[in-house]
């Protein structure tokens, strides 16, 4: 089943208004999942023969996870007749120029570095897309492409800012373009139809930073809804108690006005 029947009418027409460059395009993918909208704008606009996706994510970790990600993609692909290029797995020149920034930075609710957190993440991040997008824009100007993009934007767990910068500063470093298209409003629109192809959806950005912050923020979001549902039943027993002490008032007063009835037609018929 195609993407375009599995989306709405009302995505399938913003997505529509969507004009990816029409130049021969190299679009790096981090996964499946993420790339079904941008692939399906860029088939909508009629560049797909002009389009080669790049998968370089020496980010995942451990390999076994990169290599159930590439698998995923290359059948996706495959099914759309896309051509697909994989980078090496460049796992010592990540750990030089994007491990340095150590981590791992959870975004927690309840934590006083939460701020903190948030921009030494963003910077370890940013690196991250910077050693990506590098590798494209090299491997575009390299395999005559003149335009690149990435499906990262379409995640709202991502920095999308950055992303779209980093991507602009590494196409002009090598004097091509840059498709910088923010398709984040279409994210549960990738996650449903994910779903409904059966694809593997990770639970983690990728680096081995995130798979600690992902289990960390989970947990987070496991207790504020323990607590919640904690502090909903407090209330439900709070009020259930209420409403039957208000019944017992009730069916007392009834039984007390039913004895004084019954004493009163014992003494009228006296």
């Amino acid at each position: 089943m195609t993407l375009d029947r599995l989306l709405t009418n009302m995505t399938l027409d913003r997505l529509n208004s969507i004009k990816p460059s029409t130049s021969k395009l190299l679009l790096h993918a981090c996964c499946a999942p993420c790339s079904l909208v941008p692939l399906q704008a860029i088939i909508n606009s009629g560049a797909k023969n002009q389009c080669s996706v790049l998968f370089y994510n020496p980010n995942i970790h451990p390999i076994e996870e990169y290599d159930l990600r590439l698998s995923v993609l290359r059948k996706h692909l495959a099914d759309l007749n896309i051509n697909l290029i994989v980078g090496s797995y460049d796992a010592e020149m990540w750990e030089e120029e994007v491990g340095v920034f150590g981590g791992p930075y959870p975004h927690l609710n309840n934590d006083v570095l939460a701020a903190n957190n948030i921009e030494l993440r963003k910077k370890r991040c940013s690196a991250c897309y910077r050693l990506r997008f590098k590798i494209l824009a090299k491997m575009a100007l390299e395999n005559g492409y003149d335009c690149i993009s990435t499906t990262l934007s379409i995640s709202p767990y991502q920095y999308t800012k950055q992303i779209l910068h980093e991507l602009n500063c590494a196409a002009n470093q090598q004097g091509i373009l840059a498709d910088a298209i923010d398709y984040s409003r279409y994210y549960a629109d990738s996650v449903r139809v994910s779903r409904e192809l059966g694809m593997y959806r990770q639970n983690y950005c990728g680096c081995r930073y995130s798979v600690a912050e992902a289990e960390l923020e989970r947990a987070e979001r496991k207790e504020i809804r323990k607590q919640t549902c904690k502090e909903t039943r407090k209330e439900i027993c709070k009020e259930t108690r209420k409403q039957a002490k208000e019944q017992g008032i009730k069916l007392q007063n009834m039984q007390e006005q039913e004895k004084a009835k019954a004493i009163n037609g014992a003494k009228a018929s006296k």
